[in-house]
């Protein structure tokens, strides 16, 4: 049980001793969601969670599967 505990402690050292700036894609991702034209005093949902729409997070968040299965689909994959 405390095995697989030591090896995500350790990844985490790793992490952030070998990188510059090891947590900048959670930083990123916290920029990409926020609506930031919105004014959070006056709106704070539209502010915070403007991309609710779940339909677009999950074309997003497949966008690299959904261009290998369209790929694989047209066919272009078996004339090589």
């Amino acid at each position: 049980m405390f095995r697989p505990v030591r090896i995500f402690i350790c990844f985490l050292i790793l992490t952030v001793s070998c990188a510059e700036h090891p947590f900048d894609f959670v930083e990123n991702a916290f920029y990409n969601v926020v609506n930031w034209k919105a004014d959070p005093c006056d709106d704070f949902y539209r502010h915070a969670c403007y991309r609710s729409d779940y339909k677009r997070l999950v074309i997003e968040g497949y966008s690299n599967v959904i261009k290998d299965v369209r790929y694989q689909r047209s066919g272009e994959n078996w004339k090589k």
